[in-house]
């Protein structure tokens, strides 16, 4: 995957758009192959540009936010479920239309949780980012897909650094790059920030 996108966790990201629809009372699965290079601080997956949702990784932990931020009522945030680092892993997170996400890695479920008061306004979605600009992923984030009530809605293969390599090829809501993105192969070549020589 050295022609995949390479998140510098500073500040690259991809705009999506506002017409994703993850409200609570549809079901929906978000899906991507992610690549983490640190556990420390806060990385986003996906997230909205409210403070009500972002899928993302805590401490090394992925988690939910869905309706808020705090523990529980709002949030699926102490998972206990750790992404390997410097491995493309399949993260799924999926929300039953009432009141359960559940969370996959490479296909296995790993558990899940109660959110039992999630609310949701529309708003705009970022992959590696989330709210104005924060919470910046390091490493790769590509084979986005997002499923509503069933249908698959938006697909971003994400095989490059530019606006053409983040089409929506399903839905309307093509991706804008942000930041000054390398590719893998480039970011090897440079050896910036962190080693991407360690990604096998």
């Amino acid at each position: 995957y050295d022609d995949a996108m390479y998140f510098d966790g500073v500040d690259d990201y991809i705009a999506i758009g506002s017409n994703l629809d993850l409200a609570p009372t549809n079901t929906w699965e978000l899906e991507a192959k992610v690549l983490v290079q640190k556990s420390t601080e806060n990385q986003t997956i996906i997230g909205g540009d409210g403070s009500t949702i972002a899928v993302r990784i805590e401490g090394g932990d992925v988690g939910l936010s869905y309706g808020g931020f705090t523990n529980g009522t709002n949030a699926w945030r102490s998972t206990g479920i750790t992404i390997p680092l410097n491995t493309l892993t399949t993260v799924k997170v999926t929300w039953d239309g009432v009141d359960t996400a559940e969370i996959f890695l490479g296909g296995v479920s790993q558990g899940t949780a109660t959110i039992s008061s999630p609310s949701y306004a529309a708003q705009s979605f970022k992959i590696g980012a989330r709210l104005a600009s924060s919470d910046f992923l390091l490493g790769i984030i590509r084979d986005v897909s997002i499923t509503i009530n069933g249908t698959l809605t938006h697909s971003y293969v994400g095989d490059g650094n530019t606006n053409s390599n983040w089409l929506d090829t399903v839905g309307s809501n093509n991706g804008t790059v942000n930041g000054a993105p390398v590719t893998v192969a480039q970011a090897k070549a440079a050896f910036l920030p962190i080693d991407p020589n360690d990604i096998e």
